[in-house]
């Protein structure tokens, strides 16, 4: 499947969209075809994850950039995601769950067009 939805700026990429979005809206998309239009929920255990209280972690303030505040946005080297919670003396509370981890989320999908992965060619024999 390849996409793209210029108002939610999603591109669901090539090959099938496998591995592109979350599974949960991979599979709702499954078998839909060019002009089909869909509502889907997706749960938040099929899309980011519950929320997870122990994904709360207290860092060293040395570890954090020094423009860092109070809901600044991290990225740490892996590309993981974090949310600033509290500067402390030497320390930083940082969320370290996804900041979309816990909720449902809903999707208006408007199928533009299917592609499909090219097949690949037949061994040759020696």
């Amino acid at each position: 499947m390849k996409g793209v939805d210029h108002e939610a700026g999603m591109d669901c990429g090539d090959g099938g969209g496998v591995g592109q979005i979350i599974p949960g809206l991979e599979k709702a998309l499954a078998g839909l075809k060019a002009g089909d239009k869909k509502r889907v929920t997706i749960p938040a255990t099929d899309a980011y994850g519950l929320y997870d209280k122990a994904r709360i972690i207290t860092v060293p303030k040395k570890n954090v950039p020094p423009e860092a505040k109070v809901g600044t946005m991290l990225r740490s080297a892996s590309g993981q995601p974090a949310t600033v919670l509290e500067i402390k003396g030497d320390s930083v509370v940082i969320d370290t769950n996804h900041p979309l981890a816990g909720k449902d989320l809903t999707f208006d999908v408007n199928i533009l067009k299917v592609e499909h992965p090219p097949k690949a060619p037949p061994e040759k024999k020696p």
